[in-house]
């Protein structure tokens, strides 16, 4: 007990005279000395158990001064537990309430117990409800324990007066001694009264399949203190007689989701479950898709041939099968696995998004006259192309002069030593394209022997002059001899001519177009390869057809023009 005081001077010595009415015990005399702020303090008198109840007189006397007060040592405060009972059953209805045997309860069913509370003042502490779990012949109550009915006819709290209590469950159900004659499962509930009060507790447990098949009677549900204020009247114990629970089939049936047996409950067998194997090959279904057309095989089901997830491809890894669908995954490898895309005109193949893809081989020009080359699909080896006789070109000797391409080689330059004369007017170059149509591009894959037209336009032609006119000659697969020529109408103004060109062959076949000049525009003095690549491709199908797809590729032609009309270096304004 505390004893404390204020008011008195600062040093001084307090006498504290302790009288209990009725006396019992002799006077008990204290001393405490007052701090600089004049309050005393003594916490050396202990009341005894015997002391509840009494009321004591205190009297502190000082050197000038006196004070006196009465104080009774009350009980601690205490929650009780009491009156636990569990609901009967009459001719299998529920009915009253018994701390007696719970009886004629069938297995699985739920059965509904409650207890009261008492707590005399702001209290807090700890319950126990313990009920048989295995005793060492078969699991007798489930893992379950909820506050309330089952039913909800009543809730977990039922206030008879006062303050009402907060009860939760701490934890479990856990077991305990699993298996023995004292085999449990254990609740812990928090109980806390924010005042005095009363209250009744509801709670509900399940019996197992298997309760039945338990021996003897000690089967239960009791309460038990667990710490803080709680405070059990007696055991608290309400029976439930294994031997008389009533043996029934399995509330949730007998199915044991064997598709290759036939379940049922017999009751000729004590109400236990019969699992009879099917016919073998009687068709079932196990939930896997992965593993074919299944069949019953002495009570099991067994496929027959199982899906496999085969590597599809250079650019793909083995998928797995789905037993949802049945169906394979196709995972990609990586992006920049190698591979080899089985054309020889590419190189640096490498798996990009599931597809294998190449760079493409460049042929490039071996000389000022030969074309740029292709690459041949069947050796990987680039053509060397002539450009067409005429062309101009430099043999690099500074005393030859009007050199052209012959055969593939720059000659014909005629002897011209001493001072070079003064270089002729450069007129601007006469630009010849060439495009085709239709085009991969614009129309998708084009197939052997489907012509595409190609055109060639003749553009800036000088202001003021004539429109071109002339022959233009496309030429294939590097032949001397074109393989069509068209006509370009000046007195029509129109500057463009077309021919057709297709071919059975697969692989790359370079275009060249020429045009021939008339006399006032010079002939062309560059020349522009056009590739057309035939490619086989696999459509969707996987190998049922094969599509050979065109793909053109160029840039213009580049030639020279002049007009001459009376007098050689007029110049003009060039047309865009």
């Amino acid at each position: 007990m505390t004893i404390t005081g204020s008011g008195w001077q600062p040093g001084e010595t307090v006498d504290v005279l302790l009288q209990e009415v009725p006396k019992t015990h002799d006077d008990r005399t204290l001393k405490a000395t007052a701090d600089a702020a004049g309050n005393i303090f003594n916490d050396e008198f202990a009341p005894e158990a015997h002391d509840v109840g009494v009321q004591f007189d205190l009297t502190a006397t000082g050197a000038a001064s006196q004070a006196q007060t009465t104080f009774r040592d009350a009980p601690p405060p205490k929650i009780t537990a009491k009156d636990h009972e569990g609901q009967k059953k009459v001719g299998g209805v529920p009915d009253g309430y018994t701390n007696g045997n719970v009886t004629e309860y069938a297995e699985g069913d739920f059965i509904n117990f409650r207890f009261t509370l008492e707590g005399d003042a702001e209290t807090r502490g700890q319950l126990e409800v313990r009920f048989t779990e295995n005793d060492g012949t078969c699991l007798f109550f489930d893992n379950y324990f909820a506050l309330g009915t089952h039913d909800g006819s009543a809730p977990a709290i039922q206030v008879i007066s006062g303050s009402a209590p907060t009860v939760s469950i701490i934890s479990g159900p856990t077991a305990q001694d699993s298996g023995t004659s004292s085999g449990e499962w254990v609740v812990t509930l928090d109980i806390d009264f924010a005042d005095s009060g009363t209250a009744i507790v509801n709670y509900n447990l399940k019996l197992s399949e298997q309760a039945a098949d338990c021996n003897g009677s000690s089967q239960h549900s009791r309460l038990n203190e667990a710490g803080g204020d709680v405070r059990n009247t007696g055991a608290q114990n309400v029976p439930v007689p294994a031997n008389q629970i009533i043996k029934t089939c399995p509330t949730a049936g007998c199915d044991d989701s064997n598709p290759c047996t036939s379940d049922k409950c017999d009751e000729s067998t004590n109400f236990e479950c019969a699992h009879t194997s099917v016919a073998d090959g009687t068709s079932c279904s196990d939930g896997n898709a992965c593993n074919g057309a299944e069949t019953c095989h002495s009570g099991t089901c067994t496929g027959s041939n199982p899906i496999l997830c085969p590597t599809p491809d250079q650019c793909h890894t083995a998928g797995t099968c789905d037993p949802a669908t049945g169906v394979c995954s196709n995972p990609p490898k990586a992006d920049g696995a190698g591979c080899d895309d089985g054309l020889s005109c590419t190189t640096g193949d490498s798996c990009q998004s599931g597809a294998c893809i190449g760079t493409p081989v460049v042929c490039t020009a071996l000389d000022q006259c030969h074309l740029a080359g292709v690459c041949n699909p069947m050796t990987g080896q680039c053509s060397n192309v002539n450009k067409p006789d005429g062309f101009a070109c430099d043999d690099g000797d500074s005393c030859t002069a009007g050199e052209t391409c012959q055969a593939g080689a720059c000659t014909g330059g005629a002897p011209s030593c001493g001072p070079p004369p003064p270089p002729p007017p450069q007129d601007p170059p006469t630009t010849t394209t060439v495009s085709c149509n239709p085009s991969t591009a614009s129309r998708g894959p084009i197939p052997t022997n489907v012509s595409t037209r190609c055109t060639a336009t003749v553009s800036d032609v000088l202001e003021a002059g004539p429109f071109a006119t002339g022959t233009v000659s496309f030429f294939a697969d590097g032949a001397t001899g074109p393989f069509a020529t068209c006509t370009i109408n000046g007195a029509t103004r129109v500057q463009t001519c077309s021919v057709t060109y297709g071919t059975a062959v697969p692989g790359p076949h370079p275009i060249v177009a020429v045009y021939g000049g008339d006399g006032t525009h010079v002939m062309s003095t560059g020349a522009t390869v056009f590739t057309v690549t035939v490619r086989v491709v696999t459509g969707p199908g996987g190998g049922r057809g094969e599509v050979p797809i065109v793909t053109l590729t160029g840039a213009p032609l580049l030639g020279r023009q002049r007009y001459v009309q009376g007098q050689a270096d007029r110049s003009y304004h060039r047309r865009m």
